[in-house]
């Protein structure tokens, strides 16, 4: 994954730190000429192996995810994932269409609180409003995709998110920028 710093604006950086497992992550969100870019670095253990996973997300000025790429060292494996959408919810892997996708408009990486990011900003939520959609959710760490129902509610509390998806519920701090300060009791920013 390479980047050519020159074309991009640096709109914020965030370093978390995971609180039930030993994971840290760099992320950084960068305005381009054509939409956003997110980028991070993740490291850390899991059971005894130590893991290392980097991504690029690429969206529209509206923050729809129009391109995703992962690489992924566990253990003494590698994997890599690339996926690509129009921005009306159809999306490609390596060329080949994914119709159980069909209708996503975010991505949500399993493993980050960033991708969170995404859907809060396309969303735009005012206090006490809620939206449902499906994302396309990259699966930790064997990066296979599946479609994953989620919903947010912007809570009365400024800055404050309700998550859902299945049995899963977390709140999350996000700042004015709209960046995770704190995603429950799992990531907190440093």
């Amino acid at each position: 994954m390479t980047m050519k710093s020159n074309l991009h604006l640096l709109l914020q950086s965030r370093l978390w730190k995971r609180l039930d497992e030993p994971f840290l992550e760099h992320c950084r969100l960068f305005r381009v000429q054509e939409g956003r870019l997110l980028a991070g670095s993740i490291v850390g253990r899991l059971g005894s192996e130590p893991v290392s996973c980097t991504y690029l997300i690429k969206t529209c000025p509206d923050w729809l995810t129009r391109e995703v790429s992962v690489e992924l060292a566990y253990g003494g494996e590698e994997a890599r994932l690339h996926l690509e959408a129009d921005g009306r919810g159809n999306w490609t892997m390596d060329g080949r269409e994914l119709p159980e996708l069909q209708g996503c408009l975010d991505v949500d990486i399993e493993l980050t609180p960033a991708t969170n990011t995404l859907p809060i900003r396309r969303l735009g939520l005012r206090k006490g409003q809620e939206a449902e959609m499906t994302a396309a959710w990259v699966r930790f760490p064997s990066l296979a995709v599946e479609p994953l129902r989620q919903s947010y509610s912007c809570l009365e509390e400024e800055g404050k998110y309700r998550y859902r998806s299945a049995s899963f519920e977390a709140e999350l701090d996000v700042g004015g920028e709209g960046m995770i300060h704190r995603y429950g009791d799992l990531w907190v920013s440093l």
